[in-house]
């Protein structure tokens, strides 16, 4: 009788971590894609671009300035 008590806590606690780490993937993913989300996903996208254009604009301009 204990070893059945057991054996369900186990598969209700395996079931509980499964069912629990869904509905946080779940709101996860809503999060992830709302507008708000996608505005700041746009908005690092264009800094980053940016800090490219940059620092390739300094690498040439030392490159030239040792030449």
């Amino acid at each position: 009788m204990l070893k059945e008590v057991l054996t369900v806590a186990k598969v209700a606690k395996k079931s509980s971590l499964f069912l629990g780490g869904v509905a946080f993937g779940t709101l996860g993913l809503k999060i992830l894609a709302s507008k708000e989300a996608k505005k700041g996903y746009s908005k690092a996208l264009a800094k980053a671009y940016k800090f490219k254009d940059e620092a390739r604009c300094i690498c040439f301009c030392c490159e030239a300035t040792w030449r």
